[in-house]
């Protein structure tokens, strides 16, 4: 008597085409979400601070200290807004900051062209562009505009603001060479410590999560029980 027994499923190898299309799918089903993982930081306007200008009869140097997003760490761009005269000329700078010291450390890890302040009574963007300048994260920084070693005249007012960043805050100098920037107690390291000058940071421009989307977990796993599904089908008409 022959005995009826039931099928157990068993592995069968499928085809070299069905496998590829198999792995596209699963990579398809696996890739990201296109979410924009770019991380911008600042604070806004509302008040002002000045004169920023010539030394001595100016300050030569205004700037932000902020906190590096901890995975986000390229910093890309980032704005100040200046109002006053355009005839004053400065460069942008990037340096690692000492909050105990109370000024810049190390070498610039970023320096601009030289630039001009904005014409009118207004408060303009005035935006600078880094190439992309890889900073630690978590790190303390201090970006500055200072018109230190420039010939010109005139001044500036900065937009300011009360508390409107908490990792940071608006430093100033009245220095005279720039190797007082990492040798010198800035003026104005903590005695206007309750302002931000209005700024705008961008790290990361461009980039995208790493991480997909639960629902594209979701149909990953429908896939994979179609595929499963397809094998046993396949198992079928092979042993019929």
């Amino acid at each position: 008597m022959v005995g009826v027994f039931p099928s157990l499923p068993i592995a069968i190898p499928l085809d070299p085409r069905q496998m590829k299309r198999s792995a596209l799918v699963a990579a398809l089903l696996l890739s990201p979400a296109l979410l924009a993982a770019q991380t911008t930081i600042g604070g806004p306007g509302g008040t002002f601070l000045g004169p920023f200008g010539y030394d001595p009869s100016n300050t030569a140097t205004y700037g932000q200290t902020f906190v590096t997003p901890t995975t986000d760490t390229r910093l890309d761009a980032f704005s100040f807004w200046l109002g006053g005269a355009p005839d004053v000329h400065f460069r942008a700078y990037v340096y690692a900051w000492d909050n105990t010291l109370g000024h810049a450390t190390g070498n610039a890890l970023f320096t601009s062209s030289l630039m001009s302040g904005p014409a009118g009574a207004g408060y303009t963007e005035v935006a600078v562009s880094t190439g992309g300048v890889n900073l630690t994260g978590g790190g303390l920084f201090v970006a500055f505009f200072s018109t230190t070693g420039e010939i010109g005249s005139g001044d500036n007012r900065w937009s300011a603001s009360m508390n409107g960043y908490a990792d940071g805050h608006f430093v100033y100098f009245n220095n005279a060479t720039q190797a007082q920037w990492t040798d010198a107690t800035w003026d104005g390291a903590t005695s206007h410590a309750a302002y931000d000058a209005q700024f705008s940071m961008t790290f990361n421009a461009g980039d995208v999560s790493t991480v997909p989307e639960p629902a594209s977990v979701a149909l990953l796993a429908t896939g994979l029980i179609g595929l499963g599904g397809m094998g046993l089908r396949r198992r079928a008409r092979t042993q019929g």
